[in-house]
């Protein structure tokens, strides 16, 4: 197939309206946050300690997915972390007022005792505790100051734009890191220590396995009880988020043209450091050297 069939098939970045695509994962998201927080209201288990962050896990999973769907499309690698980041904070928008207005609705004709509800378990929680009826009394009479529809709303309405902000940092990098390695595979892009890598596909690889590194453990420590499991577990996944983090900076020494054995200087202290700095900031060849051609020139369709 030649260069022009294949420019031909591709979109144009130019006619990509990135944000209409934004605002409608924005709605879809809220949509689907509506619908299982109704399923959960009909099962009765919209108090449950699971349910409480259903919310959240929607939030990041629509952002998430709606900057990785929007950098599938960057066929000509021309979007930025801004512009990913820009669409992330377009979809926390939408989220959060879908967010006030369904618990307006909710609350209003759906649960009215809602908060009176979660007053009573608050006050369950606090006795269980060993906290006397007059700390009981006082904290339910200043919880109830703030847990008024009015005041939650506003809380609700900020707590999800700026959760989304920072879900928008992590996820951006995720949309920026696919952009720029469209048509390799997991095994090339972390397992391999072939080829190069430029600065930015380097600083972006390494913020998602510290992300992966951040979150696991949290996530496994809901499911596993045992003290001695958990921490095999952790120790097993450092291991293995540091060794892809070596495989990388061996292809980004590949990349300024020096040997991937440079990488041992990461186990020196202090010398890791500056060599983790020359990493991040040195720019890589301008032209093919022994370890593969200027990953700047390589176009991936």
């Amino acid at each position: 197939m030649s260069n022009e069939s294949i420019d031909q098939q591709l979109p144009d970045n130019d006619d990509l309206d990135i944000k209409s695509i934004a605002i409608k994962f924005g709605f879809a998201g809220g949509l689907i946050s509506i619908i299982i927080s109704l399923l959960t209201f009909i099962a009765g288990l919209q108090y449950e300690n699971a349910t409480k962050w259903l919310s959240s896990y929607m939030t990041m999973i629509t952002i998430f997915a709606g900057i990785y769907y929007i950098s599938t499309l960057d066929n000509k690698k021309k979007l930025k972390y801004g512009d990913y980041f820009k669409n992330g904070i377009i979809i926390s928008f939408i989220l959060s007022i879908i967010s006030i207005l369904y618990f307006y609705c909710y609350t209003s004709f759906i649960d009215h005792d809602f908060i009176d509800n979660l007053l009573e378990l608050q006050s369950k929680e606090m006795y269980k505790k060993g906290l006397s009826e007059e700390q009981i009394e006082m904290a339910l009479k200043y919880s109830k100051n703030l847990m008024t529809p009015t005041l939650m709303m506003i809380i609700s309405f900020f707590t999800t734009i700026i959760f989304g902000i920072l879900i928008s940092l992590l996820a951006s990098v995720v949309g920026l890191s696919n952009s720029q390695n469209k048509g390799l595979n997991l095994n090339e892009r972390y397992i391999s220590t072939n080829g190069r890598i430029r600065r930015i596909v380097y600083a972006s690889r390494i913020i998602i396995l510290d992300i992966v590194c951040l979150f696991f453990p949290i996530i496994i420590a809901q499911y596993i009880n045992n003290d001695f499991a958990f921490r095999i577990i952790l120790i097993l996944t450092l291991i293995f988020i540091y060794g892809l983090t070596i495989i990388q900076s061996i292809k980004r020494l590949h990349d300024i043209g020096s040997n991937g054995w440079y990488v041992l200087l990461l186990f020196i202290p202090v010398v890791n450091i500056v060599l983790n700095i020359i990493l991040i900031f040195k720019e890589g060849e301008n032209k093919s050297n022994e370890y593969g051609q200027n990953p700047k020139l390589i176009f991936i369709s």
